[in-house]
C-alpha cells in the first residue's frame, strides 16, 4: 500500500511539472492541442490531401490551359480543319493511292472549257498533251512563214515581236478546232486542258534576250488540279 502511494505520488508530481512546464514531453497524449491548419490553408487540401474546390480563377484558368496543351500533345484535342490547297499538293506529290489524275489529265468525255477562278496546286505529271501542242506548233509555223524570220535552226525560227501574240492565239484555235482542248493564249505560257478537272501548262516561246523571241519546241511545266484557267 505504501509502494503503490508513493508510485501516485510520484505520478502525481510527474503530472504537475508537466503542466508547469506547458505540455507533456514528445510520445504523451497532446490529444487536447489546436489541430495545425497552416499547410491546409496553402495548399488548398484537406487532411485527407483531397482538393476541397476553394481553388482561385486563376488557377482553374492555368489548369485548363494545362489540359489543353497535353491535349494537343497526345492528339485528343479538337480535330483540324480540312486541310488546303497546299497540304492537298504535299498529300499528292508523297503518292497516295488516292492521289488525283496519277495518269496525268484525262481527255474523256465532254469537253469543258469553262473559265476557272478557284485555288489549284502544282505538280509532276506525265504530260499527256505534249503531242497534242507540238503539232499545234508545226501547223501554225507552217501556216504563217511571214511570222518568222531564220535562227538557224528550221524547227525553232525567231519571231518578229509584232506577231508573238497572234503566235499563241493561232495555236490556241488549232487545239480547240483539231484537237478538242481548250487553251489559254496569247501569253508566254499555255495552258492546255480537256476539262476544269487538270490542265498542263507549256513553254511554246523562247525569249534569249529582251528584245528577240523564239519557238520553243513545247516544254512542259506543270500540271494544276484543278485547272488553272
Amino acid at each position: 500500500m505504501a509502494v503503490m502511494l508513493r508510485n501516485a505520488g510520484i505520478g502525481s508530481w510527474i503530472a504537475l511539472a508537466c503542466l508547469v512546464a506547458g505540455g507533456c514531453a514528445p510520445g504523451d497524449d497532446d490529444s487536447t492541442a489546436p489541430v495545425d491548419t497552416g499547410r491546409d490553408a496553402r495548399d488548398g487540401s484537406d487532411a485527407t490531401g483531397q482538393d476541397d474546390g476553394d481553388a482561385s480563377p486563376e488557377t482553374a484558368e492555368d489548369s485548363a490551359a494545362d489540359e489543353g496543351a497535353a491535349d494537343a500533345a497526345d492528339g485528343t484535342s479538337e480535330a483540324p480543319d480540312a486541310p488546303d490547297m497546299t497540304d492537298v499538293a504535299e498529300a499528292v506529290d508523297e503518292g497516295e493511292p488516292d492521289i488525283p489524275f496519277p495518269g496525268g489529265c484525262t481527255r474523256s468525255g465532254p469537253r469543258d472549257c469553262s473559265p476557272q477562278t478557284g485555288p489549284f496546286v502544282d505538280v509532276d505529271r506525265p504530260a499527256v498533251f505534249r503531242g497534242d501542242v507540238t503539232a499545234a506548233v508545226d501547223a501554225v509555223v507552217a501556216a504563217n512563214p511571214g511570222w518568222f524570220y531564220d535562227s538557224g535552226d528550221a524547227s525553232s525560227p525567231f519571231i518578229y515581236s509584232e506577231s508573238v501574240d497572234p503566235y499563241m492565239s493561232a495555236v490556241t484555235d488549232w487545239l480547240y478546232t483539231n484537237r478538242d482542248l481548250c487553251a489559254s493564249g496569247p501569253g508566254e505560257e499555255l495552258g492546255v486542258k480537256h476539262d476544269t478537272g487538270c490542265s498542263e501548262s507549256y513553254d511554246i516561246v523562247a525569249t534569249p534576250d529582251s528584245s528577240t523571241w523564239r519557238v520553243r519546241r513545247p516544254f512542259y511545266t506543270a500540271t494544276s488540279i484543278p485547272s488553272y484557267f
